[in-house]
């Protein structure tokens, strides 16, 4: 295990590396020309290992640009594991404090988890260390700390990758002339489940052999559930809300039904009223109060969503005056992650510190409202003999949920069905009027948002 001796800065704050102008190393004729970036690498699993292997490719491509990069040491939980393709040059340790008294001129933070990754990030910044991560759990839960850390520290903390890994655009969309004005944000934001959910609607896969396909791949951990079950994506939105100006009170939950619902059956009769299966973040700016829902959703087989690749992801977001701003990318996989923390490097290390990186902001803080109002896909299923698709119709009538697209499909093995796309509605309505249908007819109601236009992405 990782060994956190203190939170004392390791040297005096005033003895910092200038983020701009990285190690120049004698040596020979090649070395003097170019600029030596040195990385200090927290973790070196599944992102951390990658990004080591990728190292010797990515300084080809920079010696162009006069530059190096170079891991110097690398904080981990076991010295003694087996890891593939790693520079033998590279120095494990599991002790913190001999890993902080290393000079660098960056650290990548590739552990993982809340606690030891806050520490160590504090620390660094504290002593002037800039800090590349793409743990969006941890940025989520303490970015506001970061960024003042930071900004005490006289440096820099980047999380480029804790978003699309595949695209650069929170520095953008948290400029002053965008940050404040969004009124609606959608998103697909988590590469392995919009893999496993692909793998079910386009290969025939039951949600077990695509959750396999996706670990071997390397697209998902063996314990998924925070990908599964929306965690992973819940954290990017809140992310993403604060680079736009719009500050959570708390965390947002992701709903109660989750990818590993989803069965080839759901997918099929999704398809019947001409949609997909996605999993969504969706917000809707209330002033100080943020709608949001982050899990499944139906989407038309027309929206941008719908036609995403297997693991791209994308953020659209509208601002007041109705404009919207759309980024695409891989969002999943090793080898794209290592990438963006190695942009995020060379960027700290030859960019000068932007606005962006310098402000201190202080959003209004919003509390979190689950209660979104939208269309609703509803999935019912029961059995024959105790009740009927016109009844159940009814049942969700009386309780104020009407259809605008309802179709029965054939019965199978005893057991109906029902599949409908309502009018707009509330969801603690929509829940309600579920819960009704289960107690009169048994079975298994599942209710969730529809996304046909432009109304969300």
């Amino acid at each position: 295990m990782v060994k956190i001796i203190d939170e004392r800065p390791t040297k005096d704050p005033s003895d910092k590396p200038n983020p701009e102008h990285a190690t120049f190393r004698a040596g020979d004729e090649t070395s003097r020309r170019l600029q030596v970036i040195r990385i200090g690498l927290l973790g070196c699993g599944t992102v951390g290992g990658a990004v080591a292997r990728r190292i010797t490719k990515a300084n080809k491509a920079l010696e162009g640009r006069g530059l190096r990069l170079e891991l110097v040491r690398s904080l981990v939980r076991d010295t003694k594991k087996a890891r593939r393709d790693i520079p033998p040059s590279l120095q494990l340790t599991d002790d913190a404090n001999l890993f902080l008294a290393e000079r660098y001129d960056v650290v990548i933070e590739a552990l993982g988890g809340l606690d030891a990754p806050r520490a160590l990030i504090n620390r660094l910044l504290a002593a002037g260390v800039p800090v590349v991560t793409a743990n969006k759990e941890v940025v989520a839960a303490h970015g506001d700390g970061f960024a003042e850390a930071a900004r005490l520290g006289g440096t820099r903390i980047r999380f480029e990758a804790a978003a699309i890994p595949g695209v650069r655009f929170l520095e953008t969309i948290a400029r002053p002339n965008v940050a404040g004005d969004v009124a609606e944000f959608a998103g697909v934001l988590n590469g392995a489940s919009q893999f496993i959910l692909s793998s079910i609607e386009n290969d025939g896969l039951s949600f077990d052999a695509a959750l396999h396909r996706a670990v071997v791949l390397g697209l998902a951990e063996p314990d998924a559930s925070r990908d599964l079950k929306g965690l992973d994506a819940a954290d990017k939105l809140r992310l993403i809300l604060r680079e736009l100006g719009l500050e959570t009170a708390e965390a947002i939950a992701p709903a109660t039904t989750a990818v590993d619902a989803i069965t080839p059956q759901i997918v099929a009769d999704a398809r019947r009223l001409a949609g997909r299966i996605r999993q969504v973040a969706l917000a809707r700016n209330q002033g100080d109060t943020l709608e949001a829902y982050v899990g499944p959703a139906w989407v038309a087989e027309g929206h941008a969503f719908a036609k995403l690749a297997s693991v791209e992801n994308s953020v659209t977001f509208r601002d007041a005056a109705g404009t919207r701003t759309q980024y695409v990318g891989a969002g999943a996989g090793p080898d794209v992650t290592a990438q963006a923390l190695l942009n995020d490097v060379v960027a700290i290390a030859t960019e000068p510190a932007s606005i962006v990186d310098t402000a201190h902001r202080n959003p209004l803080r919003r509390r979190v409202c689950a209660n979104i109002r939208t269309p609703w896909f509803v999935y019912a299923s029961f059995r024959r003999d105790a009740t009927n698709p016109s009844r159940v119709s009814e049942l969700l009538a009386s309780a104020g949920v009407l259809f605008r697209r309802f179709e029965s499909p054939p019965p199978a093995g005893g057991v109906e069905r029902v599949v409908g796309i309502t009018f707009p509605q509330d969801a603690s309505t929509v829940h309600e009027a579920s819960k009704t249908i289960v107690d009169v007819a048994g079975g298994a109601v599942w209710a969730i948002p529809a996304i046909e236009d432009s109304t969300h992405g």
